[in-house]
């Protein structure tokens, strides 16, 4: 995730783009470990997080 998240940076695309993680092995205190900006249970909880998400602040949802 801290590669992810530093190649976004070092693209200029971090500002541009959501970044979230989810599933089982994942918890909420990784949201502000790696400087992401979600953290979800499952696929249908990151769905409702993107459909959140979508247009907000300009914004794109990418997987």
């Amino acid at each position: 995730v801290r590669q992810i998240v530093s190649l976004l940076e070092q693209k200029n695309l971090r500002q541009a783009t959501y970044v979230i993680i989810g599933g089982g092995a994942t918890e909420q205190s990784l949201v502000s470990k790696f400087a992401i900006d979600g953290q979800t249970r499952d696929a249908y909880d990151g769905l409702r997080l993107i459909k959140a998400w979508v247009g907000r602040d300009g914004k794109e949802a990418v997987a």
